[in-house]
């Protein structure tokens, strides 16, 4: 036992003592730096090396000595693919408002991505395990009341969706089951007694359906 233990002291101290040449050669914090961005797979080798002034093949030894779970290669091209399909996603107006939505009011659910030919769909996402199309609203007016009421007009859906998206304004929107929205669209006009009331700013039918 204290022959192993005096064999782990040795490559502790080893490995002690190559931290410090790696923070004595390129500067304090260098080797937390270092592996930050050898964890990042959309950061390549080639740009590590000119960072750290080196070859690309000590950047592999590095990766090798220091973080050899961390993706490499095909691997890391790949991962590095997915993350940029994921930032494009997010980019769009409303499919950003979707995933602000659901954090606010269904922050259990999980939003998935639905793949295309290149990238993901803006248009189309799962939550929760089901299937959600994503609208903005088609119109907006105003009329005269007792008190003023905004009516929105709402697009028919023809699709493989459960539920439907729709967004009305930068801070309301539906979420609609696909059986409640007629096929030649629907006028919602804002008030309490308004048929899609329930499904405004909430998921409560998706989370029953989810939880079910």
């Amino acid at each position: 036992m204290a022959k192993q233990d005096t064999e782990t002291e040795r490559v502790d101290g080893l490995e002690a003592r190559r931290l410090a040449l790696f923070e004595d050669r390129y500067g304090p914090g260098s080797h937390e730096r270092l592996l930050s961005l050898l964890q990042r797979p959309c950061v390549s080798f080639a740009r590590i090396a000119a960072r750290f002034q080196v070859t690309r093949e000590r950047v592999r030894q590095w990766h090798a000595r220091w973080v050899p779970d961390a993706p490499s290669g095909r691997e890391r091209r790949r991962l590095c693919a997915v993350q940029q399909q994921q930032r494009r996603l997010l980019a769009d107006a409303l499919f950003a408002a979707f995933v602000r939505d659901v954090k606010q009011h269904a922050r259990g659910l999980r939003i998935e991505p639905v793949a295309a030919a290149s990238g993901y769909r803006t248009r189309l996402a799962k939550l929760g395990g089901c299937v959600v199309a994503l609208r903005d609203v088609r119109h907006t007016a105003r009329r005269a009341s007792l008190e003023d009421v905004t009516s929105y007009r709402l697009a028919g859906y023809r699709g493989r969706a459960e539920y439907v998206y729709v967004l009305l304004t930068g801070a309301d929107f539906l979420c609609v089951p696909v059986v409640d929205l007629p096929l030649h669209g629907a006028t919602f006009v804002d008030h309490a007694r308004a048929r899609l009331r329930p499904f405004k700013n909430g998921f409560g039918a998706l989370l029953s359906a989810a939880s079910s």
